[in-house]
């Protein structure tokens, strides 16, 4: 078994991207100073310990952030991949999505764990979403974390938990969010997929009113986050995430999920 963490450091102005012009790069610390790279790099190396497993990082970030790089390797992780692509590339959910498959099958066939690590606002879900289209014939693939640093982390999570659904619908999936982002707000939570392909959020009335619209938008398009009382049973449970709960809470769902197959 291999963690994979899919590193994403791109950050565009989507009007700059719609006229056809370079997108801006930022620094990390300008997308989130409360979620620098030291705190993302902690993550993936507290997911690596837990599991007990080699760590492969993958990345589409440009040579820039070859520094990024080398701090996840020195974190502990045995491996490091950066995929060469111009900007404009980088930011094609698609052409990023067939990139991961040929690349994993290709250079690691023995990968269970695919975490994001998306630094695009609202880019882990369109990654996600053609990612389960390509890897839906892989049979290594097991389970998916989602740690998503920004405003748009909800709707990614009830995003990709409905595309986990309809392109996985045979395999167990897990979605996780960090515990910095709980932190930051309570609404945040982990959300995983029942065998019996049911996923469920808490009451939405509880988040506050942008996000409740996405993850209604969410539901309206996928119809697969339910609110906990619509459950008909299944087994289904909703994690949510508090202040003090880290990479380890996450790594033990996928460990119980990799254990009960």
């Amino acid at each position: 078994m291999t963690v994979v963490a899919l590193v994403d450091g791109v950050v565009a102005i989507e009007g700059d991207v719609k006229a056809g012009r370079a997108p801006e790069l930022y620094s990390l610390q300008k997308v989130d100073c409360d979620l620098a790279e030291d705190s993302m790099v902690e993550e993936a190396a507290r997911l690596k310990k837990h599991l007990k497993a080699p760590l492969v990082v993958l990345s589409f970030a440009p040579a820039a952030f070859e520094k990024e790089m080398r701090s996840y390797l020195a974190a502990g992780g045995d491996r490091a991949i950066r995929v060469e692509c111009d900007f404009g590339a980088a930011l094609d959910p698609v052409l990023k999505a067939k990139l991961v498959h040929e690349v994993l099958c290709a250079q690691v066939p023995d990968w269970t764990i695919l975490m994001m690590i998306d630094r695009t606002p609202g880019g882990a879900a369109g990654v996600l979403h053609h990612c389960m289209a390509e890897l839906a014939g892989v049979p290594a693939f097991s389970a998916v974390v989602a740690v998503q640093p920004d405003a748009e982390g909800l709707e990614v999570v009830s995003r990709s938990a409905g595309l986990i659904r309809r392109y996985r619908c045979d395999s167990r999936a897990i979605l996780g969010v960090s515990s910095r982002v709980a932190a930051r707000n309570p609404s945040f939570m982990d959300v995983h997929r029942s065998r019996k392909a049911t996923i469920e959020v808490v009451d939405a009335s509880a988040w506050p009113a942008r996000d409740a619209l996405h993850a209604r938008q969410a539901i309206a398009a996928y119809g697969a986050v339910r609110h906990p009382e619509a459950s008909q049973g299944g087994g289904t449970t909703v994690h949510k995430l508090s202040t003090d709960e880290t990479a380890e809470r996450i790594a033990a769902l996928c460990e119980a999920f990799i254990e009960s197959a």
